[in-house]
């Protein structure tokens, strides 16, 4: 089936406070550096660092870490217990909450997909939790291992969300995330899943990796990633989490879903044998690229820009941005703008399990945003690279992205023992929309919306777990409100279908009548100091109520079976002499039947 495959869904955390895509977006367009040193709940790192490259030392200070605590977990939303939830590897923590998020920033209940074809691939390289918790052998539970096994991070978020589709974790290294999303795609395409779940995950906790890549020489020193800058001098690694939820082009289409961006197509390739298992190929790449323009059906002149791998290495660097030069940039014509290319990695470091899909996010937010973000820390272009020969060119302010028939671009990754995955994506053939209906007079039918006079009342739903997260809730939205200054009428009105119809519902739930955005925040602000409204209803869902289904019987005016009342008439004297009452009303009226009789 040659079905283009939607991003209807992302779920992201990185370094430098990013949980959500306007994080993601906000840090891109800042074009913030956000590494620093690792975190206190991690290892002592002034007992592990050494200047120079020594045995069992770091030579670097700083990395992408996550700002906050790893290792906390919200096990009571997932209904985990606690001895089960300890043993839970964080990256699986992590990733579970991520999709959750993910999903409803799809507009996708979980409720919704529960026994579904949906499909779940992930992209994980470290096992660092394991070591950690099997050290003594006595630690060793009987949840260790459902709890650290690296097929586990695919397969706990498709039995916590009662998945049926194709559930594996991948492992190429670093390019782990965008196979997983490339093979999603397929097996979207194949029919073998309704949807996807796509993403990777990555965390830092023992220093011992990193140990072992300063040993090797690869990492800077400075715990920068100067991609395509002169003064590369090896990558920084990094951690966070991402996921893309995928959907067929048409059914998202069908379904009036927000889409970021659209896959048309990629491919995979290895590089074989090489000088050194983690040297890159050039010839591969080329090839590697020329399959993907092959399978997304486009000419390499169309690409307008590439999400590179664009780790900080001078060979790397070198490697690809000269392949891509070859096959997309050289020979456009004087009209054409360049080939730009650029790196998530400068931002905040190489992800590595979760850098293929962060590549993946920015390309998508890009596209719907129409922007190209800089390069951090590009300043002197390497000197390796033919820039001007190849007509490539790296951003250095944030660009408008020039308006053509479509937005096409792709992404790379490339796993250290040569793994390489490319994918291409183009823009939504419909203008990015919001996960909710889009037509006002829809909004008003199916958002129990009803007139007085001028004023149009709305009821506004809001939801938790608990208390204290509905309060957050009622938080959340006044931010939300009072933060968008874009926040008009009909959207308001959309925002509102959107927590109604297309958001998981928990125990603990808030009904209010509201008639636009600034009595919402009124009255969202009474709820929050806990006053009462006589147009709020609050309350809990009873204990077990979730797993049923409601059903509602109007029964109309006839009867329910053949003959019901024909006893109680003849055995009951009070309902025989109702019945004799209502012939007789019935012979007044001219009736030419009997109710007796009947």
């Amino acid at each position: 089936m040659d079905e283009k495959v939607a991003i209807v869904g992302i779920g992201c955390r990185y370094p430098g406070g990013v949980h959500t895509p306007a994080d993601f977006w906000a840090m891109l367009a800042e074009g913030r550096d956000c590494t620093i040193p690792p975190p206190d709940d991690r290892f002592d790192t002034s007992y592990f660092w050494h200047p120079n490259r020594t045995p069992g030392k770091l030579y670097n200070r700083c990395g992408g870490y996550l700002q906050c605590n790893v290792f906390e977990f919200d096990r009571q939303f997932f209904k985990i217990p606690p001895d089960e939830a300890n043993h839970l590897d964080p990256q699986i923590q992590l990733l579970l909450e991520v999709t959750w998020e993910a999903l409803e920033n799809a507009g996708i209940p979980s409720r919704s997909i529960r026994g579904s074809n949906t499909g779940v691939y992930v992209g994980v390289t470290s096992s660092e939790y394991l070591m950690m918790t099997v050290s003594p052998y006595s630690n060793v539970s009987q949840y260790t291992n459902s709890g650290t096994n690296s097929c586990m991070v695919a397969n706990r978020i498709s039995y916590e969300f009662d998945l049926h589709g194709p559930s594996f974790s991948v492992d190429t290294a670093c390019s782990s995330s965008l196979y997983s999303i490339h093979l999603a795609s397929e097996a979207i395409r194949k029919g073998d899943c309704s949807m996807a779940i796509a993403g990777g995950v990555n965390l830092m906790l023992l220093p011992g990796t990193t140990i072992g890549f300063c040993q090797a020489g690869m990492l800077s020193p400075d715990g920068k990633c100067k991609s395509f800058d002169a003064s590369a001098d090896g990558y920084c690694r990094s951690e966070g989490a991402g996921v893309v939820v995928l959907k067929p082009l048409s059914r998202a289409l069908a379904d009036g879903d927000r889409i970021y961006a659209v896959i048309r197509g990629g491919s995979l390739t290895n590089d074989g044998r090489t000088p050194g298992i983690a040297n890159p190929s050039y010839d591969a790449q080329l090839d590697l690229v020329e399959k993907a323009c092959a399978a997304a059906k486009v000419h390499p002149h169309s690409i307008q820009y590439v999400e590179a791998h664009g780790t900080g290495t001078k060979v790397g660097d070198r490697t690809e941005a000269n392949a891509l030069g070859q096959i997309l940039g050289r020979g456009r014509s004087k009209e054409d703008p360049p080939l730009y290319i650029g790196s998530v990695k400068s931002n905040f470091g190489h992800t590595e399990g979760a850098a293929g899909v962060a590549g993946i996010i920015k390309l998508a937010l890009m596209i719907s945003k129409g922007q190209i973000p800089r390069v951090v820390h590009f300043s002197s272009p390497n000197p390796d690279i033919h820039f001007d020969a190849l007509n490539i060119q790296v951003p250095s302010t944030l660009l408008q992205w020039e308006e053509k028939e479509n937005r096409l671009a792709g992404c790379s990754s490339f796993g250290f023992g040569g793994a390489n995955a490319h994918l291409i994506l183009e823009r939504s053939p419909l203008p990015d929309r919001h996960p909710a209906v889009h037509n006002s007079d829809k909004v008003n039918d199916n958002h129990f919306t009803a007139g007085t006079g001028h004023e149009t009342k709305t009821i506004m739903l809001l939801s938790g777990n608990t208390k204290a997260a509905l309060k957050e809730q009622i938080e959340h939205w006044i931010s939300f409100i009072t933060d968008t200054p874009t926040l008009n009428e009909d959207r308001f009105q959309q925002s509102l279908y959107t927590a109604a119809n297309r958001y998981q519902h928990h125990a603990e739930r808030l009904a209010i009548v509201v008639t636009g955005p600034d009595d919402a925040v009124q009255k969202l602000n009474l709820m929050a100091r806990e006053e009462k409204l006589n147009v709020a209803v609050e309350g809990k869902v009873p204990e077990g109520a979730e797993r049923g289904r409601m059903a509602f019987v109007f029964s109309g005016m006839g009867t329910q079976w053949w003959g019901m009342g024909r006893k109680l008439a003849l055995e009951d004297p009070v309902f025989s002499d109702v019945i004799q009452r209502f012939e007789d009303v019935l012979k007044t009226l001219g009736a030419d039947w009997s109710i007796a009789d009947m």
